[in-house]
């Protein structure tokens, strides 16, 4: 979903907010960041718990946190934060 829905409108998106240009960055490495942070958390809970079932929940929750967020609130807060939380799936 990603790749396919957010990339390619996101500067568009954050255009129509009137964001300095800078911001696009911010949107797209935030995301990334917030990944590579989570998914070293994300792996010390499966390794003590020997289950998915928990961080795949918790992963799909932020995506449709994240996600709902992006579409809804259209400031430059806020799709920052969409993509902070989206990327802790």
């Amino acid at each position: 979903m990603e790749y396919g829905i957010i990339v390619p409108i996101i500067n568009e998106y954050i255009i129509s907010t009137s964001a300095p240009e800078a911001y696009m960055g911010y949107c797209v490495s935030i995301y990334y960041v917030s990944s590579l942070v989570v998914s070293i958390l994300f792996g010390r809970i499966v390794d003590k718990t020997q289950s998915l079932k928990l961080t795949y929940f918790i992963s799909v929750s932020c995506a449709f946190i994240g996600y709902y967020i992006f579409t809804f609130y259209r400031t430059t807060t806020g799709i920052i934060v969409a993509r902070a939380i989206s990327g802790l799936k």
